[in-house]
């Protein structure tokens, strides 16, 4: 390898030495690369997927707090749902909740809320001062009663009118506690013939009306949905009872996010690999076609190209890797598909240089020669491209949306990993496998596309004004793009359930909003009233169900007076028994023998609702709101009002993780203007500060703006609605995009830009290729980036090598004279063909635009 001139740039030197050093011994210094790519799959093993929605959140916000909180005190997950359907589905059911009962990481198991130990407590309900009257009416009873029967005794008035055990339901239920409970146990009405009165109507089962009838069966466990093996063993153990209680017109199926979470888990693990694959087939198939051997020329077709291509990117790959899993080996879910984009973002850098030195090897020069050509013609616009993606992907960074912030760090860092595995490993990769042209003239090799027509200064200037207009219209339509606020439909089409829940569950279809307090004394602070009107955020006051343990009191925590007066009763009671009717005594007897409601005793469903994990009770209550947690408005409002609960009291904790849908949407709405500002800015500065010249940085941002405007107006037209996952393709697309235009605007020459113009189109066409595989994976959201993807870098790829050029030729009057930008004598979206007698003179690191 020749020594470098004495006047060349420091940054060619630099690049002469590394690749003199690696090109010595070429043989060693891969084999040390693929040691990396080793270590990055071995290191590929420890990293995990998160599939929840809350792993998109910043981690210091309220709300974070909030659910950190419940998951420690309370449950590590959601209760275990098993679906029941058929004709038996109430017996199946019972059996169900049995066997579930008789697991030993299972705290309590239920299929109904019964009510019959608090309507058995009616009285204590009812207060001491209607307790007393229940007494004087009775003691007037028996007093007229002994009057009657003593000769000589005459009872002017008659006795006051006992009340029957049903009136005395009636009035309980009229009652503050147990008018908030009705919405958790269904319909007043009787069940199976039975009286109104009687507590069949107070034990529902957690069924719904339809036909066939469906039941829930609801259970407590200690483990959490999130580990994806305690899932999958409770799945199987879920399969055993459909397997002995199932069958024939019975099913039995597993619901929840014991269900949902393993199987999105499951899909974006099967989407990884589908779209990877498909991605790598696409690129590989692209890269083959555009360096596809014709005669003997440059000596880098077929397999030698696809190597000395993806060498350095999955060494760059494997680098990636073994830093992202020491330290960060825990991804999100958009996180996971950064590596499906980013072999087709990295791969740019080898296309660019291994166009330019087919270019090189094909005006007759030796390999070593070559190589040096081809790192000092595109070395410095190399780095410049990788340090302008790189700041691109890195302004997510900044983003609250945690989803944005990893991917843009994940991704920042493979880029410029890739960049340095390019510049290190390329020369070596070329030594051995590129060979020198043999042959003195490309005459006889015959082009397969078209050549793009010189056009004359007068065209130019209409496809410049074209493409300004287009911009202008295309801004003017693209405010009319929506954002997806219904999330059912970013939702895996597998992972809803065959046996539909609607109507098992009564009042608690809605969304729970968990609240925690270090006391039951605070807890009994909490009042919703007082926080704003509840209709503020579209649910009436009368539709919001609040399950506290402090409405209780009474229950568990009686007065000695109440208790005093229900002993009052009692002997009252007593002494009426051979004066009144037999029926009443009976019905009202019971209720003034009962005392006290002891915690251990309540209602199965309502200690699963208030037990913390230490066991103990009454510092939690629920609030259940009917608003489905799938709608992003909703759920905004939602949030809005907790920030207002929370505001109102700063003692409690607030908890609801379907609410962190309300926090991300106004988060991507106040992240996307400053990601994409940032995202621009940056490459704004990385461009002045390398390139030094502000002509020539406006002219490789001008396409960028061109291509976002062009491209919300095709969106806009096609009512493509954005989502959280498909809004990070636009600041990607910054950089992505811009790396074309410093490749054009920095050749030295027409012969540069020749080669640029062909390697732009083979890279941007493989960018697309690797977003466009995205189109197969059953998530929705997922699917939905290479939908944005395909319209901005379609858009995209027409600005660089069209709409650029032209601008470029009336810019640059010299380049004007001597032709277009992209000339006869290269393929479109192929390699350069160039006669040896056409070779550039060796650049001195000089750039004109």
């Amino acid at each position: 390898m020749p020594t470098p001139e004495p006047h060349a740039h420091p940054l060619e030197r630099c690049l002469l030495r590394l690749a003199e050093v690696t090109t010595r011994w070429p043989k060693v210094v891969l084999s040390i690369g693929l040691v990396g790519l080793v270590a990055g799959g071995v290191a590929s093993t420890r990293l995990e997927l998160d599939a929840r929605l809350e792993a998109l959140l910043p981690t210091d916000t309220r709300a974070a707090h909030a659910i950190e909180t419940y998951r420690t005190r309370v449950s590590a997950g959601a209760p275990l749902q098993v679906l029941v359907e058929g004709p038996r589905a109430e017996v199946v059911s019972d059996a169900v909740r049995d066997a579930l009962a008789e697991w030993p990481d299972v705290a309590w198991a239920l299929n109904r809320r019964e009510t019959s130990s608090l309507y058995e407590r009616r009285l204590l309900l009812l207060g001491e001062s209607r307790i007393e009257q229940l007494a004087d009416d009775l003691e007037q009873n028996v007093e007229h009663a002994e009057c009657e029967s003593m000769p000589g005794c005459v009872a002017f008035e008659e006795p006051p009118e006992l009340p029957t055990r049903e009136a005395l339901t009636d009035e309980a239920r009229s009652l503050p506690l147990l008018r908030r409970l009705s919405p958790f146990v269904g319909s007043s009405e009787g069940t199976e013939g039975t009286e109104r009165s009687t507590s069949a109507e107070l034990d529902p089962r957690l069924c719904n009306d339809s036909v066939p009838r469906v039941c829930l069966v609801q259970a407590g466990l200690e483990g959490d949905p999130g580990d994806l093996a305690f899932a999958a063993e409770v799945g199987t153990r879920v399969d055993a009872l459909a397997e002995r209680w199932g069958g024939g017109e019975t099913r039995i199926e597993l619901a929840g996010r014991y269900r949902t979470l393993p199987q999105i888990r499951a899909i974006a693990a099967r989407d990884l690999r589908r779209t990877g694959a498909l991605g790598a087939l696409l690129v590989l198939a692209i890269v083959a076609f555009a360096f596809r051997r014709r005669g003997r020329t440059g000596g880098l077709g077929g397999w030698r190209a696809l190597f000395l291509v993806g060498t350095p990117l999955a060494i760059g790959m494997g680098a990636t890797l073994c830093l992202l899993a020491w330290l960060h080996p825990v991804l999100n879910l958009i996180g996971a598909f950064t590596f499906a984009i980013l072999g087709g973002v990295g791969i740019d850098f080898g296309l660019h240089l291994a166009s330019r030195l087919r270019g090189a090897l094909a005006e007759g020069l030796a390999v070593g020669p070559a190589v040096q050509r081809t790192l000092t013609d595109i070395g410095r616009s190399l780095l410049v491209a990788a340090f302008t993606t790189s700041l691109a992907f890195g302004a997510l960074a900044v983003a609250d949306f945690r989803g944005f912030a990893e991917m843009g760090v994940l991704a920042g860092a493979g880029v410029l990993l890739s960049a340095v595995s390019f510049l290190i490993f390329f020369a070596p990769a070329a030594v051995l496998v590129a060979q020198p042209s043999t042959a003195t003239t490309n005459a006889q090799v015959p082009r397969s596309t078209p050549a793009l027509p010189t056009a004359s200064r007068s065209v130019a200037w209409r496809v410049v004004l074209a493409g300004c207009v287009l911009a202008v219209v295309g801004g003017w339509v693209g405010r009319g793009v929506s954002f997806e606020y219904d999330f059912r439909r970013l939702r895996p089409t597998g992972v809803s359930n065959s046996i539909s829940a609607d109507g098992t569950q009564s009042g608690t279809r809605g969304t729970p909003v968990v609240v925690l307090a270090d006391s039951a004394e605070s807890l009994a602070t909490l009042d919703l009233e007082s926080s704003g009107p509840r209709s503020a955020f579209g649910v009436a006051p009368d539709e919001v169900a609040v399950l506290a343990p402090t409405d209780l009191g009474a229950l568990l925590d009686p007065s000695e007076a109440t208790l005093a007066a229900l002993g009052r009763m009692g002997r009252a009671l007593d002494r009426a028994r051979d004066h009144v009717d037999a029926e009443v005594f009976s019905e009202l007897r019971p209720l003034a023998s009962v005392g006290s409601l002891e915690p251990e005793t309540l209602p199965t469903w309502l200690r699963a609702a208030w037990l913390e994990r230490d066991g103990t009770m009454g510092r939690m209550a629920l609030i259940y709101v009917p608003l489905r947690g799938s709608d992003a408005r909703a759920m905004e409002r939602l949030h809005g009002q907790i920030e207002t609960w929370r505001d109102a009291h700063p003692d409690l904790v607030f908890a609801c993780p379907e609410a962190t849908l309300g926090e991300i949407v106004p988060g991507l709405r106040r992240d996307a203007p400053r990601m994409m500002g940032l995202a621009l800015l940056g490459l704004l500065l990385a461009t002045m500060g390398i390139g030094r010249s502000l002509r020539r940085t406006l002219l490789v941002v001008a396409p960028v703006l061109l291509t976002m405007a062009v491209s919300a107006g095709v969106l806009a037209w096609l009512d493509v609605r954005l989502n959280l996952y498909d809004v990070l393709v636009l600041p990607v697309a910054f950089g992505v995009l811009i790396d074309g235009a410093v490749y054009l605007a920095w050749a030295e020459d027409d012969a540069a830009r020749r080669h640029a113009a062909g390697a732009v189109c083979t890279s941007t066409l493989t960018t697309l290729s690797a977003f466009g595989a995205l189109a197969v994976a059953d998530n929705p959201g997922i699917a939905s980036i290479a939908h944005v993807a395909m319209v901005v870098f379609t858009v995209g790829l027409f600005a660089n090598l069209l709409w650029l050029p032209h601008l470029l030729r009336l810019v640059n009057r010299a380049a004007h004279d001597q032709g277009a930008a992209v000339s006869p004598d290269t393929d479109t979206c192929g390699a350069t063909l160039t006669h040896p007698d056409a070779a550039s003179p060796k650049p001195t690191g000089a750039m004109r635009v």
